[in-house]
């Protein structure tokens, strides 16, 4: 039986390009780290000393943690700046428990402090770090109520950083495959990583639920190029109603984990989360004003978030109210100069649903 080009590349190519494309973007995006860097998180348990408000003059805080791999070389601490320029001087120490000399100390500016942010307090790379327990403090030298930051609750309070030389790796080959292992190990405890390899693996979710749930109900062609444009898709509103929805409902939803989850800001996460919401306007016919409807809401999500003290949520939520708003501005554009015909504005969309899932009540 001979297999047509086009079902090779529907079934076979696209789907694989798309689980490589998850690949490499976990492996090599999914974290703000770089690639031969192995991060290990530690949380309030591990502090002997933690004071969660404002450190002030001769002040400290401290902690101990057991390396659980060699090439130490990072302690990332999160700091609370209360959202202002401080103008205090900490002073990071370390060393390995036991030991009565420090390995390392060092002044800092906390006018570099980010908000809710890490700061890395980096020092010569100890090589045969593994199992050993190490012992740090952070001490305020003139700070003062107002002017002076804090650690952050948010978890995890702490990274340590264990840092792999390419050189390192390449001169001993051996090393590479259990690097590897311990690299993906590691990093599925990183909730960053998590909710970043979720976002590069949509595509491919997204690819399959079109094609064997949605392509059929709303009943447009496959393949694609010669096709994937809007102005050749005239789909009845009842075709984009209820179950038809679902790819939205998975954007949505990995949106506000993005919002209320995802600690650190990445820009590829974000362009593909944009790049999905392009297609899904172009599978919906979405109107402009669903952009706007959307901005709207992660907009009046603002104020909540921050009378429950969520500032950092709060950002999240901020940024995503700007993304829909240029996309509303853009797809407002692209309207009117395209004189696009049977586009689905909020009204519509609306109505579909709850019609639809009035209809499955009262089945």
């Amino acid at each position: 039986m001979k297999i047509s080009s086009n079902r090779i590349l529907t079934f076979g190519i696209i789907p694989l390009l798309l689980l490589l494309l998850w690949f490499v973007l976990s492996l090599f995006y999914a974290s703000k780290y770089s690639f031969s860097v192995i991060p290990l998180a530690y949380n309030k348990s591990n502090f002997i000393s933690l004071k969660t408000d404002e450190l002030l003059a001769k002040q400290k805080v401290s902690a101990q943690f057991q390396a659980k791999e060699n090439n130490l070389g990072i302690v990332s601490v999160r700091f609370k700046t209360y959202s202002r320029i401080n103008n205090d001087i900490v002073i990071f120490r370390l060393k390995e428990t036991g030991k009565n000399d420090w390995y390392y100390q060092y002044q800092y500016k906390v006018d570099q402090f980010q908000d809710n942010d890490y700061f890395t307090f980096g020092f010569p790379i100890i090589l045969n770090s593994i199992n050993k327990t190490y012992y740090f403090e952070i001490e305020s030298t003139k700070g003062k109520i107002g002017d002076a930051v804090s650690i952050s609750t948010k978890s995890p309070i702490f990274i340590a950083q264990h840092q792999f030389t390419k050189q390192q790796l390449l001169a001993n080959k051996t090393m590479i495959p259990e690097f590897l292992i311990k690299k993906i190990y590691y990093s599925f405890s990183d909730i960053n990583f998590l909710i970043s390899s979720f976002v590069y693996l949509l595509p491919f979710i997204y690819y399959i639920l079109w094609f064997y749930l949605m392509r059929p109900l709303i009943n447009i062609g496959f393949p694609f190029l010669s096709r994937f444009s809007i102005k050749n898709w005239n789909v009845p509103i009842e075709y984009r109603s209820g179950k038809k929805y679902l790819l939205l409902y998975i954007h949505l939803v990995a949106i506000f984990i993005l919002i209320f989850f995802m600690n650190t800001m990445n820009n590829y996460v974000n362009l593909i989360m944009i790049g999905l919401w392009i297609i899904l306007i172009m599978i919906y016919r979405f109107g402009y004003s669903i952009s706007y409807l959307l901005a709207l809401f992660f907009l009046l999500l603002c104020p909540v978030l921050f009378i429950f003290n969520q500032e950092s949520i709060a950002e999240n939520a901020a940024m995503w109210t700007y993304f829909f708003l240029v996309m509303g501005t853009a797809g407002a554009i692209v309207e009117l100069k395209g004189d696009l015909q049977n586009m689905v504005d909020y009204k519509m969309m609306l109505k579909g649903h709850f019609s639809w899932r009035l209809k499955e009540k009262n089945k």
